[in-house]
């Protein structure tokens, strides 16, 4: 899926956050995976407010 994601992104020059591929956050996430995750899927309320979106302030303040 995220290959696709980034072969249509590549195809109508559009951006992606790629959490996937981004070593530092994801091992953020695996030393704080308890606390961050409710399940392998969903974040819980200080994963979204501690992890995520610092990272999506720190990327589109870096796109735009």
């Amino acid at each position: 899926m995220v290959t696709l994601l980034k072969e249509i992104a590549a195809v109508h020059a559009i951006g992606i956050i790629d959490l996937w591929d981004d070593e530092s956050f994801n091992e953020t996430g695996r030393q704080n995976y308890a606390r961050f995750m409710a399940d392998p899927i969903h974040p819980t309320l200080d994963g979204y407010t501690e992890w995520f979106a610092p990272y999506f302030e720190e990327t589109i303040d870096r796109i735009i």
